[in-house]
């Protein structure tokens, strides 16, 4: 029996919950992050491979997501939490309900800020508030998706869809785990400027804008830039 699919789609229900990237939720179960891409193109596994994912699969599973009705699902361990699924805050507010708060700039409203915050920390449009009419997303197409739609942030402060800004803005998803590995708050190069231009810095430039919670410094550098320079 091929049990690779099993693997593979109970990583893509995860990854479609939470909004992780399979090579992320590979390096947590594996500490391998290209493993599940080998599994997903046919490569060879051992059992004990098979049964470490379904076992953490089943201590992480987010709360409301729906486990496949045709794989087993062994007890999850004591003490495992769940997962914050994509659609589920702290505040119990979905994306729409921040999106409702907190509007994505449009041709009709490009400077609109998002509500003040009492705690200094960054809204969902980064600590230097909404992006402005000049601050014009890089990369994408006329008429193609619009980025800043593309990077609504889900209820954990962090991009909702990785997936689709990647695609808004025309880039590969492997460019947005190399912004996470090198430019995010307490990676090697997180205060660094990428090549003007190239797909991390388009990436890094939005993400920073919309306020995503894991580039914290980039955002306090960028505003107090912003005081500086206005």
């Amino acid at each position: 029996m091929d049990t690779v699919p099993d693997i593979i789609r109970l990583m893509d229900a995860y990854c479609g919950a939470t909004g992780r990237s399979r090579a992320r939720v590979s390096t947590l179960i594996w500490d391998h992050g290209a493993r599940a891409a080998r599994i997903a193109a046919g490569a060879g596994y051992t059992v004990r491979t098979r049964d470490r994912g379904v076992r953490w699969f089943s201590d992480h599973w987010p709360e409301g997501a729906e486990w496949p009705d045709d794989i087993p699902r062994p007890a999850p361990s004591p003490g495992a939490s769940p997962d914050l699924p994509v659609r589920y805050g702290r505040d119990g507010r979905t994306p729409a309900d921040a999106g409702r708060a907190n509007p994505t700039p449009s041709a009709e409203n490009p400077t609109r800020a998002s509500p003040a915050s009492t705690d200094g920390d960054a809204g969902p449009w980064g600590v230097g508030g909404a992006p402005s009419s000049t601050d014009a997303a890089p990369g994408g197409s006329a008429g193609g998706p619009d980025p800043w739609a593309a990077a609504r942030l889900n209820a954990r402060g962090r991009i909702a869809s990785p997936a689709a800004l990647c695609r808004a803005l025309g880039v590969s998803e492997s460019a947005w785990a190399n912004v996470l590995r090198y430019y995010a708050d307490g990676a090697p190069r997180e205060l660094h400027t990428p090549r003007r231009h190239s797909p991390s810095a388009n990436l890094l430039r939005v993400a920073t804008l919309a306020g995503d919670e894991r580039f914290r410094r980039r955002q306090a550098r960028e505003a107090g830039l912003r005081r500086r320079f206005p």
